[in-house]
């Protein structure tokens, strides 16, 4: 079941400023996003995956992300062709690699502003009460 809920949207906008992409994507694995935020969140921690040398893991991300791997990559083919020519370039150029000049930084804050724009704060017991609910009257 996909939802577009958190118990923390803090938490998460948080996390993509400070850049800690596991979290943010273990939290994004959960949530039906948009077409354009998933396509632009797994994009830029592809970017910061080349920035920080990590070939290997950017290469895997560009193949196997669902985001990258097919949307873009039939829907935005030139889009995901400069990925792919970023990911064969020798050095990295920060310039070069974010969406309009932007910096790495910038772009973080809008992907956290997005994602708090495109999920809803559920306390966490709430599923716990439904059900409690639904026994009840059951």
């Amino acid at each position: 079941v996909s939802l577009t809920a958190v118990s923390s949207r803090e938490v998460l906008a948080a996390d993509c400023i400070e850049g800690r992409w596991d979290s943010v994507l273990e939290a994004a694995s959960s949530l039906s996003l948009s077409k354009q935020l998933a396509m632009d969140l797994f994009e830029h921690v592809f970017l910061e995956m080349l920035e920080m040398r990590e070939i290997e893991t950017a290469r895997m991300l560009l193949r196997s992300a669902e985001a990258l791997a097919t949307t873009m990559r039939t829907e935005f083919e030139s889009r995901y062709l400069r990925l792919e020519r970023l990911l064969t370039s020798d050095s990295f150029d920060g310039a070069d690699a974010y969406p309009g000049g932007a910096s790495r930084d910038v772009r973080r804050k809008y992907i956290a502003d997005a994602l708090g724009a495109e999920v809803s704060v559920v306390p966490p017991a709430r599923l716990l009460a439904l059900l409690s609910a639904a026994l009840k009257w059951q």
